[in-house]
């Protein structure tokens, strides 16, 4: 006998939970085993027992099959959407004059990765597909090595955001070149063998500030090592960072100041 399975109307269950053969002496019990609904590929396995009516007992055969349910991407993925542009005003934000920065490169952490059009723009299609109770994280980074030459990020890099099932992401960064300002050191800077500044190169420290303030920019220090050692070099970097990060910080500037560090070897190749 074949026994065919209903469905649902206005969400109520049309389901045949028995059906009898056409001799009238067996009666086809369909039982439903436990399973969830989500987003993932789920298996439902359907039973059928055989109850004999003229014994009133259940026959020993049964039989069974398993169902596959498969996602559907339209209503259950994640989209991924957004775009990289150029911040001029340095404020993090795409105002409406400010247009997208072709050719960047976006990857995340599935190992999926995005490039901008010419409009800045980037889509991944079925980035993931989230937890369906609680939602999932998304990762996204922008590989700074991808922009334009001078150009430095704006807002936060990587980005995350709770992605929801069937909902879209946004994800947007933005770009912008920013000021150069370098500090040039040597070992005349520090006592001899030390780490520690001579007390005639703090007022330097103090002209550098003034100049920070001024506006957004990169700070690199840059140091001219000839016979150094290069855990001393790497020291004397190290102390004259935290000096600045200090006084940064007592500031209260408007702005968050990234500081490169760089020694130049008089007679090796340089080294970040």
């Amino acid at each position: 006998m074949t026994v065919q399975v209903g469905a649902a109307i206005d969400e109520v269950s049309v389901y045949p939970r028995s059906l009898t053969d056409n001799t009238g002496r067996y009666r086809y019990i369909l039982k439903r085993l436990a399973y969830d609904f989500g987003v993932k590929d789920d298996v439902r396995f359907e039973l059928v027992e055989v109850f004999d009516i003229r014994s009133a007992q259940l026959d020993r055969n049964q039989g069974g099959d398993g169902v596959t349910v498969s996602v559907v991407p339209t209503f259950d993925c994640t989209d991924v959407i957004g775009r990289v542009f150029y911040d001029s005003n340095l404020n993090g934000y795409q105002d409406e004059a400010e247009g997208g920065i072709p050719g960047v490169k976006l990857v995340t952490t599935q190992g999926l990765e995005a490039r901008t059009d010419r409009n800045g723009r980037f889509h991944i299609t079925c980035a993931l597909l989230p937890n369906p109770d609680r939602g999932s994280n998304y990762i996204i980074k922008l590989d700074t090595r991808s922009l334009p030459v001078g150009y430095r990020l704006t807002t936060e890099n990587p980005r995350v955001a709770r992605a929801t099932p069937g909902k879209v992401l946004k994800f947007n960064f933005g770009a912008a070149i920013h000021r150069s300002v370098r500090l040039d050191l040597a070992d005349a800077v520090f006592e001899k063998d030390s780490s520690q500044i001579r007390e005639q190169w703090l007022s330097h420290i103090d002209l550098l500030m003034n100049r920070l303030v001024e506006g957004p920019a990169v700070l690199c220090l840059a140091y001219l090592a000839e016979f150094e050692e290069l855990s001393l070099v790497t020291d004397r970097l190290q102390v004259i960072k935290k000096e600045i990060k200090q006084r940064w910080a007592d500031l209260d500037c408007c702005y968050e100041l990234d500081i490169e560090t760089r020694i130049i070897w008089r007679s090796r190749t340089s080294t970040d």
